[in-house]
């Protein structure tokens, strides 16, 4: 190898090691700045860089394993030419530095992850103070569509409306010199918006409008310049067409107008936002093509489901505040456990329904709720009722009664884990053995003998803990219930008489059968008796919010007075 070669040689050695020098450098400054990170932990992640072993490993440690790689492969390699050796460092080792694919993925998610919709707006997007105002652009915007009433469903415009309106416009530009300046388009006496409001007070839901002659003319007014006869926008279309463009404008205007007319007063309006014209197109396109949208989607789909979803967020709520009530009541006078536990789930209590031809609320029925659990929700109420009379406080729960032809629940799934004669016997023999297994807690039992007697503290197994309770009752309280899939564990007497019993002999010599007469003469005296009831059984008074199940009347009888049998006063009187 003669000197130049050599020479050569060495001078592309010694570039290489000034550059591996210059990476240590690099790798110095990061492990202090690895140093300070951990002194200060940040969220985005660990300095860790995963492996092909599976460990660990830090980055400084990755990288001096590469140069020592590199460092080994100086004799291996060939000679390299000079113009390929450079004196500076590479540009891209300082940003070397590769985020996990994982870590990547959770630092692009963005902070408002719980958007369903670029259209939605939730809470964090409302500054300080602009709730009241948002409330009322929404009632606005309901006046405007003529939703006015409970559950409405949004309409559809007619295929008229649209394509006059696409045949005069074509520009935003146009939308808005039409509503500064522009001439009627359509006839005011035509215009269906607010055709029925008047000059007073209106209330619609919890919000008061009052919107005055004026305040409708203006309405009118700017419809007709756009050409509408209805203001009704196209939620088939995209948010941003032109024909939904100029709804937004007009209902934008025509709010800021209404509020300085005075129409929406009553709601607490904060007058700074009226101005913030980005803010109500946020509120708007939010209200209209995400919540109504989704609405009119869902009807669609299936009719009357808007007005059912409705339904059961109101029959939820007041089974929730009906629930709390309750437990309440029985947190604040020591109930015994089997009792809480069943007044604490939400599904333990009936729903409603109102009939206002007999001003009641008829509790529906609950298919797994057995016959003495609603006699205990019964005597429940009652007790509530008779302290607050007691306590001076004024009773503001509704009138509830339990009729024989009552309507089904709405929510029929049935809790868990409640004591066993909480269910309907004959509602939970019908499911699998793994369901009865899953289902209820079959080693406690919670009710009375006689259920009429809860919540009176007379008959001595009520003031027993639970879990002696439910050994006394447990036999007794359980025998229509299938529990077949439980496991006896029979032990082997030494006896190979059955008959043996407690030890105790019966003389039937000396029986005289006074026990059995006596039970007969009582079946005959009440066989004898009428009973004159109204609408409950002998046990319930008139305060009752439900009624037990013997005192179960029809819905039509509601109101009279019966006797046993079901018998009106007008057809018992015909009878006699």
């Amino acid at each position: 190898m003669d000197a130049s070669m050599l020479a050569q040689l060495q001078a592309g050695l010694a570039q290489r090691d000034q550059l591996i020098a210059q990476l240590l450098e690099k790798v110095s400054a990061i492990e202090l700045q690895t140093k300070a990170t951990n002194a200060n932990p940040s969220p985005e992640g660990s300095n860790k860089v995963p492996t092909n072993s599976g460990k660990p490993q830090t980055k400084s440690g990755a990288t001096q394993k590469k140069s020592k790689k590199a460092g080994k492969k100086k004799a291996q390699d060939p000679p390299a030419a000079k113009p390929q050796a450079s004196s500076k460092p590479p540009t891209n080792l300082g940003s070397s530095k590769k985020t996990p694919v994982k870590q990547r993925a959770r630092s692009a998610t963005p902070a408002s992850a719980s958007k369903k919709s670029p259209l939605q707006m939730v809470k964090q997007d409302h500054p300080a103070g602009f709730e009241m105002t948002k409330e009322a652009f929404y009632v606005h915007i309901k006046v405007l569509w003529g939703l006015v009433k409970k559950r409405a469903v949004p309409s559809t415009p007619s295929a008229d409306q649209v394509s006059s309106f696409y045949q005069r416009f074509s520009s935003t530009d146009q939308i808005n010199s039409a509503i500064e300046q522009g001439p009627r388009l359509v006839a005011l006496d035509t215009i269906q918006t607010l055709k029925e409001a008047r000059q007073e007070r209106t209330k619609l839901g919890k919000h008061m409008m009052h919107i005055s002659d004026f305040n409708i003319r203006y309405v009118h007014t700017s419809l007709s310049q756009l050409g509408l006869s209805a203001w009704i926008p196209n939620l088939d279309e995209q948010p941003d067409s032109l024909y939904n463009e100029a709804h937004k404008i007009c209902a934008i205007r025509t709010f800021r107008q209404l509020v300085v007319g005075g129409a929406y007063k009553y709601m607490n309006i904060n007058n700074v936002y009226l101005d913030d014209f980005n803010l109500l197109k946020q509120a708007y396109d939010h209200y209209v093509h995400y919540l109504l949208a989704n609405v009119l989607k869902k009807e669609k789909k299936e009719q009357g489901k808007h007005k059912n979803d409705e339904e059961r967020k109101v029959l939820q709520t007041a089974r929730e505040r009906l629930r709390d009530k309750r437990y309440k009541f029985a947190i604040n006078n020591n109930f015994p456990k089997r009792y809480t536990t069943i007044i604490k789930s939400i599904q333990a209590h009936s729903d409603d329904e109102y009939y206002p031809s007999k001003n009641v609320y008829i509790v529906k029925k609950l298919p797994f709720r057995s016959r003495a659990a609603n006699i205990f929700f019964t005597r429940l109420d009652d007790v509530m009722k008779r302290s607050a009379l007691e306590e001076g406080k004024r009773d503001q729960g509704r009138r509830r009664i339990q009729v024989q032809d009552a309507p089904m629940t709405l929510f029929p799934k049935a809790p868990k884990g409640m004591p066993l004669d909480f269910y309907d016997a004959e509602w939970y023999n019908s499911k699998l053995p793994a369901q009865r297994q899953d289902l209820a807690n079959i080693d406690v039992v919670a009710f009375l003998k006689n259920p009429n007697d809860s919540l009176r503290f007379k008959d001595a197994a009520e003031k027993m803990g639970d879990k002696r309770f439910s050994e006394e009752r447990w036999d007794e309280a359980t025998k229509e219930y299938n529990l077949d899939f439980r496991i006896h564990e029979e032990t082997e007497s030494g006896s190979e008489n059955d008959d043996d019993g407690d030890g105790t002999s019966i003389d039937l010599e000396h029986t005289s059968g006074g026990e059995d007469e006596e039970e007969e003469e009582d079946d005959d005296e009440q066989d004898d008796d009428v009973q004159m009831r109204e609408g409950c059984s002998r046990d319930v008074d008139e305060n009752y919010e439900e009624y037990d199940d013997e005192g179960e009347t029809r819905l039509a009888h509601y109101g009279k007075g019966t006797y046993n049998g079901g018998l009106a006063d007008s057809e018992w009187n015909a009878w006699q």
